[in-house]
């Protein structure tokens, strides 16, 4: 892995905890993990994203895959934007159990949304950092400036 800068460090931890505590606070059986979860894509692909959602019951300590994952979550950095733009874009909906993929962007302080749709479609949004972000069908909202301001 390349080094990070220590801002898009601090945004990948505020998304984190913006999502545990959007999760804490609905009481779903959902389960936040940080940087370091595998997402396998196929047999031979994986990627590790900057934080992962899937339902609970959390998983053994010792696994390092998340079989299901149902929200996938990027930090743009400065080398990274068009591989999370493009390819992990098609491999992360790629698997069945993905509804939603964010792309956070540090430096303009928005979120690409783009969900699940019927079938292999999915809808994009631009979300900016005053908006609440809306995770259907799990419930789950999010206020996006917490993924750049902790309060």
């Amino acid at each position: 892995m390349s080094p990070e800068s220590t801002g898009h460090i601090k945004v990948k931890t505020l998304t984190w905890l913006a999502i545990l505590d959007a999760i804490e606070a609905s009481g779903l059986d959902l389960v936040a993990v940080g940087d370091g979860a595998t997402v396998r894509i196929s047999e031979d692909s994986a990627f590790e994203p900057d934080a992962l959602v899937y339902a609970g019951p959390e998983l053994p300590g010792n696994e390092m895959i998340v079989p299901e994952p149902i929200i996938v979550v990027e930090v743009i950095s400065a080398t990274s934007g068009s591989r999370d733009s493009g390819s992990k874009l098609r491999g992360y909906f790629s698997v069945p159990s993905v509804l939603h993929y964010l792309v956070v962007d540090p430096a303009e302080e928005t979120v690409v949304h783009h969900r699940r749709r019927d079938g292999p479609e999915f809808a994009t949004k631009l979300i900016e950092a005053g908006e609440t972000l809306d995770l259907t069908p799990m419930g789950l909202t999010l206020e996006v400036r917490r993924f750049f301001r902790r309060r």
